[in-house]
């Protein structure tokens, strides 16, 4: 699959206290739109997670919000993933050993109408850049759905392992908690697909901290650690 920047798009990391709120109004109103909660209104819940988190964003030709998620950083138990998931223990000990660069990714939401790969690609890629740039975050880990798996192995061609078992979260949605390694997936993008390199990682900067041997290899991240039964 191809995929292109398309002109107007912008993406960046939000740092404006007034526009996280849009991003978080956008993000609360895509949710209920979809079903995920009963309440879309302007009133934002509490977020004990806001003095951790970084927000990214992704808008279209007219400045309308395209995309939003945000990474969550923090000493992994106090992440959430790893309070409402059962974390193997393998993998519990794999990210130990790099506490301090693991971040959770949550609250993804695209626009309706929004080109999807292209949306998902560019807020990635941002979010990325940020990550191995600042040296931090390149140890992803998250909760999605068995769809989301697919579309990370598959279109972003990013190195997906679960490390969990299948659980009902908060959202009443089934998810597998999953763990990404971003400095694994930018080496081996370099080799494998000229395309995609030149995509994500063009002209990157990488943060010294980062010239490091990437995570253990541990199951196949083309292949899932538990069965997913992924269709092509």
């Amino acid at each position: 699959m191809r995929i292109t920047d398309i002109p107007g798009m912008t993406a960046s990391h939000v740092t404006d206290p007034d526009d996280i709120v849009r991003l978080r109004r956008f993000q609360t109103g895509r949710y209920a739109e979809t079903g995920l909660i009963d309440d879309g209104s302007d009133v934002l819940a509490p977020d004990p997670h806001a003095h951790r988190s970084l927000w990214f964003a992704v808008y279209g030709p007219d400045g309308s919000i395209w995309a939003t998620s945000r990474f969550i950083g923090a000493e992994n138990h106090r992440l959430p993933l790893f309070n409402d998931f059962e974390i193997d223990l393998e993998f519990q000990q794999v990210l130990a050993e790099f506490d301090d660069q693991v971040s959770e990714v949550s609250r993804l939401s695209i626009a309706p109408g929004a080109p999807t790969v292209t949306t998902l690609a560019m807020l990635v890629r941002e979010m990325v850049r940020h990550a191995v740039s600042s040296g931090r975050h390149t140890v992803l880990v998250g909760a999605v759905e068995r769809p989301m798996v697919h579309v990370i192995r598959r279109v972003l061609k990013m190195p997906c392992v679960v490390i969990g078992p299948l659980l009902r979260d908060y959202y009443n949605t089934d998810n597998y908690p999953v763990m990404i390694d971003g400095v694994r997936w930018l080496a081996d993008l370099r080799f494998s697909d000229a395309e995609y390199w030149r995509f994500f990682a063009d002209d990157l900067v990488l943060h010294p901290d980062l010239l490091r041997d990437a995570m253990p290899r541990i199951g196949q991240s083309d292949g899932p650690v538990v069965d997913l039964t992924l269709s092509s």
